[in-house]
This record gives C-alpha cells, structure tokens and sequence, in this order.
C-alpha cells in the first residue's frame, strides 16, 4: 500500500471510530429526534406491502449491524485476521453497552445491540475476505495471460510470446535434434511475418 494510500485509509478509519464513539456514548439516544418520523414511515411501508414483521426494532437491529461492518472491515485489515474482527467487535461492543448502563441514564444497554454489533464486525471482515480473494484471484489471472471474466483462456498475445520465447530460446541448438516440432512451428511463424 502506498504511503498517500495508508494515510487516507487510516484518515477514513480514524473518523469513523470518532463518529462511532460519539454515536455510542451520545447522552441521549440518537434515533430520538427522529423517532417519531421513523414510525410514520414504517406505517406506511407497511400499509404498502412491506411484511408487518419489519418493524421498529428490526431495523435498529439491522441499523447495529451495519454500524459495525466498517469496524470489522478495519478490524481485520489492521490485524489481518478475522477472528481478530469478531473478538474486538464483541469487546467494543461490550465496552459500549457497559458504558451506556453505568454513565449514561438515559441510554438503554442491550444484549441484542451486542449480538448485532458482532454480527456487524463479522460482516466487515467477510467483506474484506472477499474484496482480498477477488484481488489475488484477478492477480493470478492476469499473471498468467489470462483475462479475467472471459473463462480459463490465455489472451493471444500471451500465449504467442510464450511460444515465441520458448522459440527463441532454442534457436542456439540444432533445433532438429532438440524438438522437431517446435522447429516446424518456427518456421509457420517465420513464414507468417
């Protein structure tokens, strides 16, 4: 990673784990303003086809999960592993919800905001698992000559220079003795350009 790139990555990390801290230790809670609106909202999303299962809670619940993703994300890019993830999301959690019992008497700490943290940090590292998969998986392809997106087939080019080093390659020997087959496609190519 190069160096304006760390720099804005832990730039972007460092706000978010501010907003983070802010949302979480906020003396009230934060959907408050906006709670009432919420509600009339769901109402008619339910009077619009929206199942009646979804409601307020699901979507806070939902709401925590995608809270956490980019701290599991960071989490698991910072350690490398996603375990690592999963365990600080818990703890954060824990820390958070603690935090909001004992100091903050007008939040309400909840074991389901914890499970819905960790499920969130989880998904961070599961997202950054696969954005790495991709990469090396592109990496490898293209490597090796061949177009990602288009099958397990080598591009022209590639496989031309390949044949055409190996050519050259042998071209110091008698040709005839070493590999007659090659010699002979030598000589198609030759007779091409």
């Amino acid at each position: 990673m190069s160096k304006p790139h760390l720099r804005f990555t832990v730039i972007i990390a460092v706000a978010y784990l501010l907003a983070l801290a802010m949302i979480a230790f906020w003396p009230t809670p934060v959907d408050r303003p906006v709670s009432g609106r919420l509600c009339n909202v769901i109402g008619w999303l339910h009077a619009h086809g929206m199942p009646s299962f979804i409601g307020y809670d699901n979507i806070e619940f939902g709401a925590n999960i995608l809270l956490f993703t980019p701290f599991g994300y960071i989490a698991a890019a910072w350690t490398g592993k996603w375990w690592h993830a999963l365990s600080t999301g818990f703890a954060a959690s824990c820390i958070i919800e603690l935090g909001q019992a004992l100091i903050l008497p007008n939040r309400v700490a909840s074991l389901l905001d914890i499970l819905a943290n960790t499920m969130g940090a989880v998904l961070g590292a599961l997202i950054l698992t696969l954005v790495n998969a991709t990469h090396r998986r592109h990496q490898r392809l293209s490597g090796s000559g061949i177009r990602p997106g288009t099958g397990a087939q080598p591009d022209r080019e590639s496989t031309v220079h390949t044949h055409s080093s190996s050519v050259r390659a042998l071209r110091g020997h008698r040709c005839r003795d070493i590999a007659p087959q090659v010699c002979s496609m030598d000589q198609r190519d030759d007779d091409r350009h």
